[in-house]
């Protein structure tokens, strides 16, 4: 049914189908609703929802500079020499 460079490009893009799929539901609306409640439930519940909110924040950059460090081939490196 596919080939091989089917295979790589999903298996390339693997993360992108994974949010793609949880972005088409209100997840953000619901974590936001999550986040207000526990902020308001007091300033130790609130300050532990900045702590994971950063870690979350320090994940997602990590995640996207190792994408963008991933990949291999980038011509633009190579334009000077």
């Amino acid at each position: 049914f596919t080939d091989e460079l089917v295979n790589l490009t999903l298996k390339n893009n693997v993360f992108f189908f994974i949010f793609a799929i949880i972005a088409a539901f209100p997840v953000i609306k619901l974590l936001k609703k999550l986040y207000v409640k526990v902020c308001k439930m007091g300033k130790k519940m609130a300050t532990a929802a900045y702590v994971v909110k950063g870690i979350a924040l320090a994940g997602l950059l990590f995640l996207s500079t190792s994408m963008l460090a991933g990949q291999a081939y980038n011509p633009f490196i190579y334009f000077r020499f």
